[in-house]
């Protein structure tokens, strides 16, 4: 194929000869576009070769990543997982402590109950008090009239005592002058000795009486005394201790409302820690269900890459292969010698 034959004429060799050289020129142009497709198919299987390297290359890259991602997604799931055994033992504390407000917002409003009543009937007993102290004193004051009246007695009897001693005086100088009568005055005589001796007994019982006087009114001293410190008893420390005791349920009544409000605050505050974890646990129960299926993605996309990575390997071996089939084509190409045509 270096040179044309050259035949002139009409004969059998020299159609044979340019069947020849239409043939050659043929062949010719065969082997130049060979040549240039397998330099084209070289071209283009290195570039692909490099291309399927650099993919190999970045798929191992992705399938480590991948790894990487399956792994932090089974990591997350095993938090989400203590998460939720953490956020259910705060539920179960959370309910715990929402049962014991609620127990305290009982007691408290009990102790509110009771410090309001013990208050109304500490109140009511002042009152009773108040008015056993007015009528114990008014009949205080009638005692102490109606011992007055003792004393009017007494001013009586020593009127009578007095009254009697001058009877006695009298019956004294009648029995005087009875006996200077004589016989004729011995029936006055007798009368005399009568009315002495009736003095005698009324100054005796009256003396008994001033007795009896004396005791009655010493008894109603001590009397008025007594009941006068005993009024004076419920006047200043029985009025105080009802007082006290007023005051000490109001106080109650305050405490009891202050821890009623602190309860009502930490009831509320439980009642919404227990709204916020159950929108937290929703949300860590999606995070869970997310991780889940991310890492099932992961792992099936790490599966995958694996089984990609293995079919760019074979790629790469073809195109390697078929680079060096071009390489091997171009060399056999290399030993047919074309000139270029006259």
């Amino acid at each position: 194929m270096s040179s044309e034959l050259c035949f002139k004429g009409n004969d059998d060799i020299s159609k044979l000869c340019k069947s020849l050289n239409t043939g050659s020129t043929s062949i010719k142009r065969l082997v130049v576009e060979i040549d240039n497709a397998s330099n084209n198919i070289q071209k283009s299987s290195s570039a692909m070769l490099d291309a399927t390297r650099n993919s190999t290359a970045s798929i191992a890259r992705i399938q480590s990543k991948s790894h990487i991602l399956a792994q932090d997604a089974t990591n997350l799931l095993n938090d989400t997982q203590r998460a939720k055994l953490s956020l259910l033992k705060i539920t179960r504390s959370n309910d715990e402590l929402s049962h014991k407000v609620k127990a305290s917002l009982e007691t408290s409003s009990a102790i509110k109950t009771r410090a309001t009543q013990m208050e109304v009937e500490a109140v009511h007993s002042l009152e009773k008090a108040i008015r056993t102290y007015e009528e114990k004193q008014q009949n205080l004051r009638k005692a102490i009239e109606a011992g007055r009246i003792v004393d009017e007695i007494h001013v009586i009897s020593a009127s009578i005592k007095e009254i009697s001693s001058q009877t006695n005086i009298l019956a004294l100088n009648a029995s005087i002058e009875a006996a200077r009568a004589g016989q004729q005055g011995k029936g006055f005589q007798v009368v005399a000795e009568r009315v002495k001796k009736l003095a005698g007994e009324s100054t005796e019982a009256i003396s008994h009486i001033d007795e009896m006087v004396v005791q009655v009114k010493n008894a109603f001293l001590k009397l008025g005394k007594s009941s006068q410190d005993i009024l004076d008893y419920m006047n200043n420390e029985a009025k105080a201790d009802y007082e006290l005791l007023i005051k000490t349920g109001q106080q109650y009544q305050r405490d009891a409302q202050a821890i009623l409000s602190l309860s009502e605050e930490v009831h509320t505050s439980t009642e919404l820690m227990g709204s916020a974890v159950a929108d937290i646990e929703e949300v860590i129960e999606g995070v869970s269900e997310s991780s889940s299926r991310a890492a099932g993605y992961t792992s099936e996309m790490k599966e995958s890459l694996g089984e990609m990575n293995v079919a760019m390997s074979k790629v790469t071996d073809s195109m390697e292969g078929q680079a060096e089939m071009s390489v091997q084509l171009r060399e056999s190409i290399k030993r047919f010698i074309i000139f270029p045509s006259m």
